[in-house]
């Protein structure tokens, strides 16, 4: 290379002022504060606009002797395209065509489609099958379900048309057509309206109804009807297993053999009469009851009613172990349970609140079986 052109490559790239406006001068007037006097002073000051920049570069025709061309993006990827250029020329070439693509493959795909086809035309089969499988067997469960809802609703068509005779009844013998252990309970029936004249409940509609489990033989149903006063009766009616339907006309009614306020008042000596009553766990111990390690205490009381017994049993005996173990197992806080109890008032009793619990004839209001009376 000719010193001429080191010494071009050498010359720097240089910022330039360039004058391109004539200096302008200009009189300015400026306020000048002294001590008291403020005199005006004449300045020059000049208002050329400040040059500008230019970025002076080398002139091209002095450097075209260095390169054939001007170096473009193909620069920074020369080893790229070097290498896509040599494959370029390899296309179509006897050394390439030397390794062609194995026609094995070929095969192998060919008995893979071949596979598939025929697992899905067995699959297809045997989803004919399943279908029809599962079809037959969703019609059967169909056909019983069919059957299962229409038993339900003639069931409950026969629950409905027992409890709506029984409501309208307005007669004691017409009643008892429609109630649990007719023969028993006929009695107490016309006992009971002896001294409270049958007034027919009426029947609006029935409002619900639902199972109840009481451990017993036969089923239990919790109907509630609109009376004709427009009032919320709720009746437990048996389902005996001929399929015929009874209400319980005891719970009904909340049947006693006399008033509990009565009884409670008149006390009447030497009698044994069965009582639906409301029994909580208490220590009230007096007369001949007063012996706490003797006798365990229980107090007695009905729904509505302000008057209160005490029942007493021998502590640690049979009774006194079964209402206990009720009481326990009780999940109310108040810990009452309703039973059904023969209470005895001996003609000797002094205590002017006490009775004796002859025995538990019920865990709870209703009879599941008829009471034995020889007891």
């Amino acid at each position: 290379m000719s010193g001429a052109a080191m010494a071009r490559e050498r010359k720097p790239i240089e910022l330039r002022p360039v004058e391109e406006a004539p200096i302008r001068e200009e009189e300015i007037v400026r306020l000048e504060k002294d001590t008291v006097v403020v005199k005006v002073v004449q300045e020059r000051v000049e208002t050329r606009p400040v040059p500008e920049a230019r970025l002076e570069v080398p002139d091209h025709s002095e450097t075209e002797t260095k390169r054939t061309h001007e170096p473009g993006v193909e620069v920074l990827m020369e080893g790229e395209a070097a290498t896509a250029l040599a494959d370029e020329h390899s296309w179509g070439s006897t050394e390439a065509a030397k390794n062609p693509l194995p026609w094995g493959w070929f095969a192998l795909l060919g008995v893979t489609l071949a596979g598939a086809v025929v697992w899905s035309v067995s699959r297809m089969v045997e989803g004919k099958g399943e279908v029809v499988e599962v079809r037959q067997e969703a019609e059967a469960k169909a056909t019983i379900a069919e059957i299962s809802d229409d038993k339900l609703a003639a069931q409950l068509d026969r629950l409905e048309a027992v409890v709506r005779k029984y409501c309208e009844a307005s007669t004691v013998e017409e009643m008892a057509r429609w109630v649990r252990h007719p023969e028993r309970v006929r009695p107490l029936m016309e006992k009971y309206y002896s001294a409270n004249p049958l007034q027919p409940l009426g029947f609006r509609r029935q409002k619900d109804f639902q199972g109840a489990m009481l451990e017993a033989k036969t089923s239990f149903w919790v109907v509630k009807v609109e009376t004709g006063a427009g009032k919320t009766k709720a009746l437990l009616v048996e389902e005996a297993e001929d399929g015929t339907f009874g209400v319980d006309w005891e719970t009904a009614v909340v049947y006693q053999p006399m008033p509990w306020d009565e009884y409670a008042k008149t006390r009447p000596k030497g009698s044994r009469l069965d009582f639906r009553v409301h029994v909580t766990s208490d220590n009230f111990f007096s007369h001949e009851f007063a012996n706490a390690d003797q006798w365990a205490c229980y107090r007695l009381n009905i729904p509505g009613s302000e008057e209160t017994l005490w029942g007493y049993v021998p502590k640690g005996g049979q009774r006194d172990m079964l209402l206990s173990g009720l009481l326990d197992r009780n999940p109310d806080p108040n810990r009452s349970v309703a039973v059904v109890l023969r209470l005895s008032l001996p003609e000797q009793l002094e205590s002017r609140r006490g009775v004796i619990i002859d025995k538990v004839l019920s865990t709870r209001w209703l009879f599941i079986d008829p009471p034995d009376e020889a007891e």
